[in-house]
């Protein structure tokens, strides 16, 4: 048991780490203890929320120009996807530290030949994860490079200097400055740094709970399997517990799934309007025929 433990843990490095980035333990055995650096967690919130309340308010300013929002919504969007993935989880703690302890308890008291089922597809489940968190980091990293790259090259041509931010929006400073724009440039990339850490979290908790919910199946149909060739081998009395066992099983596992969907439903929900919504203007962006190289990028990585 032990040693299943501690594999399955190592399947669980890409959530478990993403989560710990921002302040929070996934592996917390009560609830209360998931928020393990309140301080840290709530400062990344914070100026999240405060940086998306400066590209809300450049949204709100060209309300009347779509052309605007499509090419500057992309990131505030993502932060709002990612600031209510993060009050749900915080209101749903509980559910979800209850849901993965229930899963992982039954992932560990299982055979070697069970286990290996289960190993098998958190392998798969692992290598999908990590693929995530490259294509996620290639993202927040591209989100800050062109800005920069784009600055260097209008330099190098026209010989002055500008300064772009990161992402549109009305801040309550000046950064058309090297102190302003600094510290402009360091906030985004804390708030980005949050959105992009707290997504790979969830974004990969959700399939890991899934696959792990799935190959429940598996095992049952395997034991199935061995009752079905021990029928003739046992008495009646012995193949009836072993039934009675299986189905036992199989309602844990349609609970678990139930669970699944009461906690990540307002999740799923909001996340498929504001991905429609994203596609849309990305759609209409790209049919526009003047295409600028900073808005089209910017709008793209996201």
């Amino acid at each position: 048991m032990f040693s299943h433990a501690l594999r399955l843990k190592r399947y669980f490095w890409v959530t478990q780490r993403s989560f710990h980035i921002i302040g929070l333990d996934i592996n917390a055995l009560d609830y209360h203890d998931i928020v393990k650096y309140p301080v840290r967690c709530f400062l990344l919130t914070v100026l999240t929320a405060i940086l998306a309340c400066a590209m809300a308010n450049h949204v709100y300013d060209h309300r009347d120009d779509f052309g605007e929002f499509a090419d500057t919504s992309g990131m505030l969007l993502q932060t709002i996807i990612a600031l209510w993935k993060l009050l749900i989880f915080l209101l749903k703690r509980k559910e979800i530290c209850d849901l993965i302890q229930s899963v992982w308890q039954w992932n560990i008291n299982v055979s070697p030949q069970e286990f290996d089922i289960i190993s098998k597809a958190n392998s798969q489940n692992l290598t999908i994860s990590m693929l995530y968190m490259v294509l996620v980091t290639s993202t927040v990293i591209g989100s800050f490079l062109v800005p920069l790259i784009y600055m260097f090259e209008f330099y190098r041509k026209y010989g002055e200097k500008i300064w772009l931010p990161p992402q549109r929006g009305r801040y309550f400073w000046d950064y058309s400055n090297l102190i302003g724009y600094s510290v402009l440039y360091v906030c985004h990339l804390i708030g980005i740094f949050f959105v992009g850490a707290f997504s790979i979290g969830v974004d990969t908790l959700c399939p890991w709970l899934v696959s792990n919910i799935i190959v429940q199946y598996h095992v049952i149909y395997y034991r199935l399997r061995d009752i079905a060739e021990l029928s003739f081998r046992i008495n009646t009395d012995k193949l009836n517990d072993k039934i009675i066992e299986c189905v036992k099983c199989h309602r844990q596992v349609l609970n678990l799934s139930n669970k699944l969907e009461n906690v990540f439903a307002e999740i799923i929900f909001i996340k498929f309007v504001i991905s429609g919504l994203l596609i849309c203007s990305l759609a209409f962006r790209l049919v526009r025929a003047e295409v600028h190289f900073i808005d089209s990028h910017r709008f793209e990585l996201f």
